[in-house]
């Protein structure tokens, strides 16, 4: 349900499940000058918010926040830096992370994270008994299929834990993604490949493809269909990944 031209997000912890927040431009008074309200009516805000408490890869580094000054505390300013993972909630793999020779978040080109998307529902039908997207996936779903793909699989949860039951692709849809020109391919998921496979088997074929990776969306309340993807990485020199804040417009 849209209140006031906004649905609401996810607050972090506990509570309801994490939603993509949309912004209907049409309910708006004002609009900047490089919003075009004839041409985009919906914003969705496919990001989930990142606190402590957000999941992180068992392992790995989650949040946390260290106040090195305080407006409220009689600072003359606040000042804090933040320590994570980069690995965390929506965000770009680079192809450093899973390949040897691969370049760093610096070095991959801006292009796959801007324009023309689809979003596409992946019904459990279509899922492996390793819970890995099926080409069967993309039946129905390729006439003029734009350069960037996302997946909806709804398998997983922010408000739940770290589920390895989540959904990743098999190599074999990689491919078909491949032959049919795709730049990126985003999920709904911590991964593209499952929890317990060290091998990585997708994300080496997709830097062998030099398709880009955006993992940990929020698409619960996207439907499938053709939206402008804006989710630019942070420029961090040498590393293997960025958060991302992740937007589809309509």
């Amino acid at each position: 349900m849209v209140l006031g031209g906004v649905k609401k997000a996810w607050a972090g912890g506990g509570g309801p499940r994490p939603r993509a927040m949309c912004v209907d431009l049409s309910k708006l008074t004002r609009f900047s000058s490089s919003i075009q309200p004839e041409r985009f009516h919906l914003i969705y805000d496919c990001s989930p918010l990142l606190s402590p408490d957000t999941p992180v890869w068992p392992g790995d580094l989650p949040l946390s926040r260290r106040v090195s000054a305080d407006k409220a505390a009689g600072d003359g300013y606040t000042l804090s830096s933040l320590h994570s993972t980069v690995h965390i909630g929506s965000h770009a793999d680079a192809p450093m992370h899973a390949t040897r020779d691969g370049v760093g978040i610096d070095e991959c080109p801006l292009e796959p994270f801007i324009g023309p998307s689809r979003v596409i529902h992946v019904d459990r039908a279509c899922l492996d008994e390793e819970g890995r997207i099926l080409p069967d996936a993309l039946d129905g779903a390729l006439d003029n299929l734009p350069p960037r793909v996302l997946f909806k699989t709804g398998t997983f949860s922010y408000d739940s834990g770290y589920d390895d039951s989540f959904a990743s692709f098999h190599p074999d849809t990689i491919d078909r993604l491949g032959e049919m020109g795709c730049l990126l391919v985003g999920i709904d998921t911590p991964s593209v490949d499952p929890l317990n496979d060290r091998d990585m088997l997708s994300h080496h074929r997709l830097a062998d493809l030099k398709i880009m990776i955006i993992e940990g969306l929020v698409l619960d309340e996207v439907p499938p269909g053709d939206y402008e993807l804006i989710a630019l990485p942070l420029r961090l020199k040498g590393f293997d990944g960025s958060p991302l804040r992740c937007i589809l417009r309509k």
